[in-house]
């Protein structure tokens, strides 16, 4: 997270959480599931309005968590009732 400064640094609690989120998410760990997902962008989007870590590099994870929101999404719907309805009159055609 912050890297040996040597030096005490007091940050407040939402920095803490975002700059957590923001060290798992570059070392490959992506959200267990949809709601720890949702947490995550939350956390990112709070510190963004909150302007408490550099906006480029919340920005781009933002993204990415938006993007894996979507990816997890689509797959509830692909195995939906419905989504399951559609797929097999695909396949019927």
């Amino acid at each position: 997270m912050l890297q040996d400064t040597n030096r005490q640094i007091e940050i407040s609690e939402l920095e803490k959480k975002g700059r957590l989120v923001l060290f798992n998410l570059e070392n490959g760990h992506e959200p267990k599931n949809q709601k720890e997902g949702e947490q995550w962008l939350s956390i990112l989007e709070e510190n963004k309005k909150a302007k408490t870590i550099p906006q480029k590099r919340l920005e781009a994870f933002i993204e990415r968590l938006k993007a894996f929101l979507d990816k997890i999404l689509g797959k509830s719907r692909e195995f939906s009732l419905e989504g399951l309805k559609r797929k097999s009159e695909q396949l019927k055609q």
